[in-house]
């Protein structure tokens, strides 16, 4: 099979594969008591009939998912029920743009701290340094991300007053999210980091440059420490895959007016 043949097929079986999630999301939305105009204020039958009508939410299922399936192949999302006058991807596109800032500035935290981290644990392998550092990277991997939030709004927004706990005026409201958003990646970084060191550095080559008399510092960034970094390399793609779509309980603590306030107020 060629390579075109092959990704024609992958293509297609994407495709099948969204059209089956699609249709299945609809089905269980209709199947779920309650509608989007059930809301405290109670709404007589005629309006509810009205805007149900308006949406398109009273043609049969199947209608309803087909006229959905051909919007979604133009890039339409439909109307947005919350947002009067606007369609869903107008309204997600003005909310991409803070929590890309936010997953951005949380994966630049996670690599500028656990990099440098674990060189650093894996060059003191055994010290109190190494121990501290693999402490605190279990410390960062067990607090869930709003526990840390909380953590983080007490000492630096409400007790010392240096930084805004909620908004997004200014680069300066990213700090809190992007930390903790980005705490436990920086100590996976820090513990992959680590292990990939300690594995490069026994490697015959690096016992060789050390067998030359080379200093350990330039054995470490000279020979060992650019290998180490192929499998973190590789873990950027992931890590920033799983910062973008896991922001949702943060920017909710932190009023980020980005998709994950939008999901959780859907």
């Amino acid at each position: 099979m060629s390579v075109l043949a092959a990704v024609a097929v992958r293509f297609a079986q994407g495709v099948a594969m969204l059209v089956v999630l699609v249709g299945a999301a609809w089905v269980l939305i209709d199947k779920v008591p309650g509608g989007p105009f059930d809301r405290e204020r109670e709404l007589s039958e005629e309006v509810k009939a009205v805007l149900m009508k308006r949406y398109g939410l009273a043609d049969p299922l199947h209608r309803r998912i087909g006229t959905y399936l051909l919007s979604l192949a133009q890039g339409d999302l439909g109307p947005c029920v919350s947002f009067q006058d606007f369609r869903v991807e107008e309204v997600l596109g003005q909310a991409a743009l803070p929590s890309i800032l936010v997953g951005l500035a949380a994966l630049a935290f996670a690599v500028g701290l656990g990099l440098p981290a674990g060189v650093l644990a894996a060059s003191r392998r055994g010290t109190l340094w190494d121990h501290t550092l693999m402490a605190a990277a279990v410390a960062g991997l067990a607090l869930p991300n709003f526990v840390v939030a909380a953590g983080l709004i007490l000492v630096f927004g409400l007790h010392l007053g240096w930084l805004p706990v909620a908004g997004f005026d200014s680069p300066r409201y990213l700090i809190l999210p992007a930390i903790s958003l980005g705490l436990p990646f920086a100590a996976t970084f820090a513990r992959l980091t680590r292990a990939s060191v300690l594995e490069t550095l026994s490697q015959e080559y690096v016992r060789t440059a050390r067998a030359k008399g080379m200093r350990e510092r330039d054995v470490l960034f000279t020979h060992a420490l650019k290998p180490a970094l192929v499998p973190v390399t590789a873990y950027l793609g992931p890590a920033a895959a799983m910062i973008l779509t896991g922001s949702v309980v943060v920017e909710s603590i932190f009023a980020v007016p980005g998709l994950g306030l939008h999901f959780v107020n859907a």
